[in-house]
């Protein structure tokens, strides 16, 4: 079962259909963030600064994943992992010119190259065919974690 917190709840109505009936998994969405947050043992944060989830009690052994930009959990009783950023490998198909430059990550480099307004199915079919793996996650506090 996977909860979703946001202010934007119409945004999601439209996923939580499609993802049960292609692949069985459950989705709650609200907008409680008190409740969400202190149940929840997986946290993908879309959208909430440093300063908004740290007002909120988080379930202490929570893996935390930051998409928009690195939080920091300040709470003291929080022994979970807080991701901030990943790299991936993946199967080249065409040279990118901005592939050795060390200001772009791989991640970066093959976000820029998929279609993204593909149906969720297609996408992970296009991430099978170019074999993505995340070979690094990098958080706070639990530093590297390679694969």
């Amino acid at each position: 079962m996977v909860n979703i917190v946001t202010n934007h709840i119409e945004k999601f109505r439209k996923i939580e259909k499609q993802i049960f009936e292609e692949d069985g998994i459950m989705i709650t969405i609200g907008n409680n963030k008190r409740k969400g947050l202190a149940k929840s043992e997986i946290i993908l944060n879309i959208d909430f600064p440093t300063e908004l989830i740290n007002q909120y009690h988080i379930y202490e052994k929570a893996i935390i994943l930051n998409i928009k930009y690195p939080i920091k959990i300040v709470k003291k009783r929080f022994n979970g992992i807080n991701l901030n950023d990943y790299d991936i490998s993946f199967k080249k198909t065409e040279e990118f010119e901005y592939e050795n430059d060390p200001h772009y990550k791989n991640c970066e480099i093959y976000e820029a190259q998929i279609n993204q307004k593909q149906s969720y199915s297609d996408l992970m079919k296009q991430l099978q065919k170019d074999q993505v793996e995340v070979t690094k996650l990098v958080g706070i506090n639990n530093d590297f974690i390679n694969s």
